[in-house]
């Protein structure tokens, strides 16, 4: 068992944070695989080790105890079932990336490992003033460069980000963590003093009898000195080293797949057993095309009119709700990370100057819906619908072939994730 002394003070240079008020809110240090905590009484989420203490206050000082797991030889660990993650539309290029960057290797940690050290030998962490920001599909393609243009540099948000989508695609289970980079040197009194510039990103990996095991694809933590030296990190640097040079991942050889049986010989003896079916599954599949040619377009229109009839707040979100799925129907990539003003601007070349202009629009009411603690009026509505009309317009205006796929699509109706 490890025990840590842990002092709760903060300071920045940011001037919306003053160093006097300790920390901000409830929560209180912890670390994973806490057992014990002395000096207070917190609640504690059992599952992450999180500590919540209303009495936080300068100077307030308790004791942890934690035990690291066994982890054992990491080189060869399975990895934990990944549960269904519905991503929505993949850009073009993240899925042959992502088989590209592991040589097409099956998901194990050993491939969660060679994805990071793909990404530390390809791309640069940003440095320096007006660094990049956000993690949706358009910062995503940006930093990879998947789309055969990109900067190839970006901060460890982007790096994490990118790690994350690329390893579930290719089956590893990994989600996005954000934290801070613990300083290199304690203070004289042994504490550790953080400022808003330690702010830190990294992907972590479920290894099953494990858990989630960080990693670092930007190399931040470990070019900085601050590199983890627990058990967990050890072991993860010793897997690492096991790792075979890039040129000798070779493509592994494929099966030849089976010889189809031969087709048995038409019966020529009499009349064919097989009309009956024939018949039902004919008149299922004419039932089934019906049906979708009529229900999808009128599932769309139901849902229209339900959000027009919304009123306040809710009928501006309405209204974005409604201008993303359609062009979402229109193969506009968008996930749940992205803002307003992200959509638009990958909906660049699809929409016209004015609907891209509405759109700009439509985000200014719904930052006022979500975050002026005020109510939108009428005439706000009717602006923010106004914009979704323009979208619209401006859609119908693509090419027909466009429109039917548009229309009878179900990628609008599917919720985001």
């Amino acid at each position: 068992m490890n025990f840590c002394r842990m002092r709760c003070s903060r300071s920045s240079r940011d001037k919306f944070v003053d160093a006097d008020t300790g920390l901000p809110g409830p929560w209180l240090p912890s670390q994973r695989g806490l057992d014990t905590v002395a000096g207070l009484q917190p609640l504690v989420d059992e599952t992450t080790g999180t500590l919540l203490y209303d009495g936080v206050k300068p100077g307030t000082e308790y004791r942890i105890g934690w035990s690291a797991p066994d982890v054992g030889n990491l080189s060869h660990a399975a990895l934990a079932p990944m549960g269904k993650r519905d991503m929505g539309a993949i850009p073009a290029g993240i899925i042959t990336l992502a088989k590209t960057a592991v040589d097409r290797a099956a998901p194990s940690f050993q491939t969660a490992l060679v994805l990071e050290r793909y990404l530390r030998e390809h791309y640069k962490l940003a440095v320096g003033r007006n660094l990049p920001a956000g993690h949706g599909w358009p910062q995503i393609l940006q930093f990879l460069g998947a789309n055969g243009t990109g900067s190839r540099t970006g901060t460890t948000e982007q790096f994490a980000a990118a790690y994350v989508v690329l390893a579930r695609v290719i089956g590893i289970p990994a989600r996005l963590v954000v934290g801070f980079r613990q300083p290199a040197r304690p203070q004289s009194d042994g504490s550790y003093l953080v400022h808003n510039a330690d702010v830190l990103a990294w992907p972590e990996v479920a290894v099953a009898g494990v858990g989630w095991i960080p990693l670092d694809p930007s190399g931040a933590t470990h070019d900085s000195g601050s590199a983890d030296s627990t058990p967990l990190a050890r072991a993860t640097d010793r897997a690492r080293s096991t790792l075979p040079p890039p040129q000798d991942q070779k493509p592994k050889p494929q099966p030849n797949p089976p010889t189809p049986p031969a087709a048995a010989a038409p019966d020529h003896t009499g009349g064919s057993s097989a009309g009956p079916f024939v018949i039902v599954a004919g008149a299922v599949l004419v039932g089934g095309l019906i049906g979708w040619l009529v229900g999808v377009p009128l599932a769309k229109e139901l849902r229209n009119g339900s959000r027009r009839r919304r009123t306040g707040n809710a009928a501006v979100l309405s209204a974005w709700l409604e201008t993303r799925d359609r062009l979402r129907d229109h193969g506009i990539a968008v996930d749940r990370g992205m803002t307003v003003r992200d959509v638009a601007h990958a909906s660049g070349g699809v929409l016209s100057r004015s609907a891209e202009h509405a759109i700009e629009q439509l985000g200014l009411l719904v930052d006022a819906a979500l975050w002026s603690g005020t109510t939108v009026t009428g005439r706000g509505i009717d602006i923010a619908w106004q914009a979704c009309d323009i979208v619209r317009h401006s859609l119908a205006d693509r090419p027909i072939a466009d429109r039917i796929t548009a229309t009878l699509g179900i990628r609008g109706l599917r919720s985001l994730h």
